[in-house]
């Protein structure tokens, strides 16, 4: 298993004048590792990394190898749509000696089944050296990873590890878990409020934004399944469910950042296009958290 447990996906800050924070950026490392995850995935959809250029996401990649701790495991998002800037991200995670790449379907067009095959071939092909974990997030892609997909891609493609699961259907996990699980396919989902489900049907891990905000929460849920009452997790599930249904009613990443500014740290204003969140909106974020006695 090269995978397990909670995976944060780091958010990213900025400065005042639009460039990346990286000191707050190794602050935000170091607390979420001190609060227990095992591993944290650079310039994934938390990490705004379709707003980076190419070389600032390799400049967070540099900067997670240089501070992460040995033994905690290191995925970075090669995800593009050009040749040029996959290989480029190829290389530099070789470089770095990451734990994994991961990769989106292709996205904003329409694509058929045979061309995401081809697709996810070229990946595999080029960063053969290293474990690939493929990231079904068809609500953004809307090129889902299918079965079907999957079923011609895993014989073609042996460093494909695993993959990670946010189309927010659990159908779709579970049917995953059924097909490819017995074959040894690492299934993570990518839903926060799927940590305690997924743990339970034998998910290695989960991949979830909220673990940026609130890691020690996040963490007990699935460190505590199977040890503690299931009473007693289930209520620190629903309070991920119910800060995970403020965050997206308001604005996911800006949301869990505004979380984050509430215990101290500096995530600075909104890289384009986002907007930053307005005082009421932020008001709301500190009030629900409250009311749900959250421990920072």
């Amino acid at each position: 298993m090269i995978l397990s447990g909670i995976i944060v996906p780091l958010l990213t800050p900025f400065k005042m004048d639009g460039q990346i924070n990286f000191d707050e950026y190794e602050r935000l490392i170091d607390y979420t590792v001190r609060n227990g995850v095992k591993g944290i995935f650079v310039g994934g959809t938390s990490g705004e990394f379709v707003n980076l250029t190419v070389n600032e996401r390799i400049e967070q990649l540099k900067l997670a190898r240089q501070v992460l701790p040995a033994g905690v495991k290191l995925l970075f998002n090669v995800s593009a749509l050009n040749p040029e800037d996959l290989d480029t991200l190829i290389a530099a995670a070789g470089k770095e000696g990451v734990d994994g790449v991961s990769v989106v379907a292709p996205y904003y067009n329409k694509f058929d089944t045979q061309s995401i095959v081809e697709y996810f071939q070229y990946i595999s092909e080029h960063c053969a050296k290293m474990p690939l974990f493929l990231y079904n997030m068809s609500g953004l892609t809307h090129n889902p990873i299918t079965l079907d997909v999957l079923n011609q891609i895993l014989p073609t493609c042996p460093n494909i590890m695993g993959i990670k699961d946010s189309s927010m259907s659990f159908t779709n996990l579970l049917e995953m878990f059924s097909s490819f699980k017995p074959d040894g396919l690492e299934i993570i989902t990518g839903n926060d409020a799927e940590i305690m489900a997924a743990r339970a049907f034998g998910s290695e891990g989960a991949i979830v934004a909220m673990a940026n905000c609130f890691p020690k929460l996040v963490c007990s849920v699935w460190n505590d399944y199977g040890i503690r009452d299931f009473q007693e997790i289930w209520e620190k599930q629903s309070k991920v469910i119910q800060i995970r249904r403020l965050f997206r009613s308001i604005m996911p990443i800006m949301s869990h950042k505004a979380a984050l500014e509430l215990q101290g740290f500096n995530m600075g204003p909104a890289r384009f296009p986002f907007r930053c969140l307005t005082v009421e909106e932020k008001k709301s974020v500190a009030d629900t958290l409250d009311q749900l006695n959250i421990e920072f």
